[in-house]
């Protein structure tokens, strides 16, 4: 079992460090080491109170627990007034952190956010006031969740925020992929070739954006990360590469011909292209896809075959569907070797999944998508309904990235031999399940890892201006934020300083 890091952010540091007082190092240790092998099951968190049992050498368990003392009423009045005159401050716990301000704000106040629990364990080595390896255990477990989900943090001192603002909603892992639907199924057909932009790699931009230590896995994913994209852009060609074959130009006859969707219910996954056309009603053409599954006459193939054939392929000209996804896939081929696309998590009941989607926070990006969509046919069914040409556009090139990455045979070379649940499901496509307490918050703290490239979604944009002050005696400047409404193109001043 991989070990884990414990107290990768501020606040699950300052909370990891209360238990020091509270008992020695030999019980430190031992505590962790119980938490890295999985020893403490059946964990339940009550309101002020965690219980859990945690297995034992001289019982089968022992019930250990620990109990939070909560904010005083007077205390709880005055920070939700100090948050609701600050709502960047809530805005960044939903997004999964404490501000250093708020932070702050407990010091200043002398408000003990990380102090005062009472221990209860039933092994004979606990006396009471002085932590065994097994409460150490259970605190260790906690704090991996606190720094997953500080909501936890409060609410153990009885500040329900949750409740509080009436946000439960707003931390609901949403689908990291924007469907809309359409009644009116085009059969646009491009007339002239799609531009394919010039794009450079994004890799040093993506990783530069995202952390070293995320709470969700116990090793360094920036440089897991890093690792993935050189090897992404290297062995891309030995995965995806034009087949040489005397049946590829028959094949590509009969998929000129033929209308092709993506119809999926529920799990991009699995999702295939199905292939109709009246050609297969032939014996011979029905055997130069012997290798792929055929299903009363439709042809289903799956997007890194689909991929490998129409990279194989010269000539654009056929069915819409097919000139439209001659364009696609190699609109694909150039996002994959350029490092365009960034993993996505889709949090299901009991278990979550990890899928990849185009990076279409980046404005070159964004805009090849679109000039894909201007010509795209309606070809992606998703639960008997048909997606527009934008969302149908990025849920094709998810469903072939998400398809390609367990292809590549990647995984990281720190703890290569016995990788983390959560890597075999970032690169080997495996579903995560999430029933049990320490993966509850998995969900959450992946999509707030990758939060920071969703921004495109809002309609606003942010303008900042450093203006001179005139006749300022000292040079000084003055700084203007302004919102501009991306549909209309109206500012609005925000703040000014």
């Amino acid at each position: 079992m991989a070990r884990k890091i414990y107290g990768t952010t501020l606040w699950g540091e300052k909370f990891l460090r209360a238990i020091e007082f509270e008992t020695d190092s030999g019980r430190l240790s031992r505590g962790k080491s119980y938490a890295n092998t999985g020893k403490i099951y059946d964990v339940e968190l009550n309101k002020k109170t965690i219980a859990a049992k945690v297995k034992g050498n001289y019982s089968p368990y022992y019930t250990t627990s620990l109990s939070f003392k909560e904010f005083a009423k007077g205390d709880v009045k005055f920070i939700l007034d100090f948050i609701d005159s600050n709502p960047f401050i809530l805005a960044e716990i939903i997004k999964g952190e404490l501000s250093y301000e708020l932070l702050d704000f407990f010091n200043k106040n002398e408000i003990d956010l990380f102090h005062g629990f009472d221990m209860g364990c039933d092994c004979f080595d606990f006396y009471g006031t002085y932590a065994c390896k097994h409460i150490t255990a259970l605190y260790y477990v906690l704090v991996n969740e606190i720094d997953k989900n500080p909501f936890i943090l409060l609410k153990l001192r009885g500040l329900d925020l949750e409740k509080h603002y009436n946000i439960k909603e707003d931390l609901k892992v949403s689908y990291p992929l924007e469907l809309n639907y359409t009644d009116d199924p085009t059969t646009n057909t491009p007339q002239d070739d799609v531009e394919i932009l010039k794009h450079e790699n994004y890799s040093a931009f993506i990783l530069s954006m995202l952390s070293d230590f995320p709470p969700f896995a116990p090793i360094n994913y920036k440089e897991v990360l890093s690792e993935f994209y050189k090897k992404t852009t290297k062995e891309l060609p030995l995965v995806i590469s034009p087949i040489r074959d005397e049946k590829i130009q028959k094949i590509q006859r009969v998929l000129q011909d033929s209308d092709i969707t993506l119809e999926v219910k529920d799990d991009i996954q699995v999702a295939k292209f199905k292939i109709k056309t009246p050609l297969l009603e032939d014996k011979e053409v029905l055997f130069l896809f012997d290798e792929y599954k055929l299903d009363d006459k439709k042809l289903f193939i799956s997007p890194t075959d689909l991929f490998n054939l129409f990279v194989s392929f010269e000539d654009d000209y056929g069915s819409c569907s097919y000139r439209y996804l001659f364009y696609l896939f190699r609109v694909a081929y150039i996002l994959i070797q350029n490092s365009g696309f960034i993993p996505a998590v889709v949090s299901r009941p009991n278990f979550l999944q990890i899928i990849y989607k185009p990076l279409l926070s980046i404005e070159t990006i964004n805009k090849q998508v679109d000039l894909l969509s201007k010509f795209a046919p309606t070809v992606v069914k998703k639960d008997a309904k048909f997606l527009d040409t934008k969302s149908a556009t990025n849920y094709i090139l998810s469903a072939v990235l998400t398809d390609f990455v367990p292809k590549l045979g990647f995984m990281h070379k720190k703890q290569k031999a016995n990788p983390p649940a959560v890597s075999k499901s970032f690169f080997q496509g495996t579903l995560l399940k999430t029933k049990d307490f320490e993966s509850k918050n998995l969900a959450y703290s992946i999509a707030n890892y990758f939060s920071v490239f969703e921004i495109v979604k809002s309609n606003y944009k942010y303008i900042i201006y450093l203006n001179k002050i005139e006749d300022s005696e000292d040079d000084g400047y003055k700084l203007e934020i302004k919102i501009e409404d991306k549909q209309n193109g109206k500012k609005h001043n925000l703040n000014s300083a």
